[in-house]
């Protein structure tokens, strides 16, 4: 797995919480909130959504269950 840059790790950091805490159901809900919270860090928030997607696929290859 790639290294993240400093900004787009307290992205991710933020990305995880956000969508936590306002149940964002759809990567577009997310990239949303980020980009409100973040302007001006578009490609650091496509980073951080990138390395998190990439995580979530080696830890669960056969998909993540919906309960």
């Amino acid at each position: 797995m790639s290294t993240l840059s400093e900004a787009a790790y307290e992205i991710l950091r933020d990305a995880v919480n956000v969508a936590r805490d306002f149940q964002c159901q759809s990567l577009a809900a997310l990239k949303s909130r980020l980009a409100m919270r973040w302007p001006g860090k578009e490609n650091e928030v496509a980073e951080a959504i990138q390395f998190w997607a990439t995580s979530v696929r080696e830890r669960h290859p056969g998909g993540v269950s919906r309960i």
